[in-house]
């Protein structure tokens, strides 16, 4: 039986690892062998194309440019729409929805606090609407839909490095939609929009790639938050005087000025809007971080 008489220590390298024949014992006495180190390298992926070995990418970071550039493309769009007289004429179709999730976020908070809902009525493409509630806690009703809309684009752009998440929470929040429309808004306008967003919706999640469909969830997520905060703006405008605003009816309730109550919805869209941000980037970047 050969006895080792010889031990080599293996060399760790990332890609390698060493194998070595030892010393034996003979009857006649040693038997020297040389030593034979054999080197065992990981097969790495190749390229059948060019039979060379392929480039090994870091997914995370990959989808970190992919956030980014959805939401520069989003920004850049946006900023265009805004800035130039008339073109903002493309987000026409996009004021109705964004009225339509303000509302429901009254009438779910209405729900949510015990009280019931008595109709929803959005006002064509001018992105106005009305919720009529009796009883709940009209605090928190009022609150919801300025605050509830902002976390609503919050969550979809903090999802959007996540594609499959990105498609359910797109269907959630449409049957959502879809499901306030039909309790409590009766209008035809209301039912033909929705039908719309339905049939666009049903054709992303069938046919759109998770690029496209993420850039174009990234474009409504920012301009949603983009219009709620433009509302705030123009809502702190209105709190200064007697207009009736949801700030004018939470003052009223707390005996305190509109104008509290909108700087305090907007530092809350905000603060949103921000971890928003921070998730669709800053999650990316730890977990690459740590991994390479």
């Amino acid at each position: 039986m050969a006895i080792p008489l010889c031990v080599k220590d293996t060399i760790q390298q990332p890609l390698s690892s060493q194998r070595c024949i030892m010393k034996g014992r003979s009857k006649g006495g040693i038997l020297t062998v040389p030593i034979l180190c054999m080197r065992e390298k990981v097969a790495l992926p190749v390229d059948t194309a060019t039979s060379k070995p392929a480039r090994i990418e870091r997914p995370l970071q990959r989808e970190s440019v992919r956030i980014g550039m959805i939401l520069l493309i989003a920004t850049v769009v946006s900023v265009f729409l805004w800035l130039f007289p008339g073109a903002g004429i493309v987000l026409l179709p996009l004021r109705p929805f964004v009225a339509l999730v303000h509302e429901t976020w009254h009438a779910g908070m209405a729900i949510l606090t015990g009280g019931h809902v008595k109709a929803i009525a959005i006002q064509g493409f001018s992105g106005n609407g009305d919720t009529l509630t009796v009883g709940g806690n009209p605090l928190l009703i009022a609150s919801a839909g300025y605050v509830g809309s902002a976390l609503t684009g919050a969550v979809f752009l903090a999802a959007l490095r996540r594609p499959v998440a990105v498609r359910v929470l797109s269907v959630v929040v449409f049957l959502a939609l879809a499901a306030a429309t039909v309790l409590w808004n009766h209008t035809i306008f209301a039912w033909l929009y929705l039908l719309a967003v339905g049939l666009g919706l049903y054709g992303l999640v069938r046919l759109a790639s998770n690029w496209v469909f993420a850039l174009i969830v990234g474009f409504f997520a920012l301009q949603l938050n983009l219009q709620v905060l433009a509302d705030l703006r123009d809502l702190v405008l209105l709190s200064v005087g007697r207009t009736p605003t949801d700030a004018a009816l939470a003052g009223q309730l707390t005996h305190t000025a509109p104008l509290l109550w909108a700087l305090l919805w907007t530092a809350i869209s905000l603060v949103f809007l921000g971890i928003g941000l921070r998730v669709a980037f800053g999650g990316s970047r730890r977990t690459s971080a740590a991994v390479g």
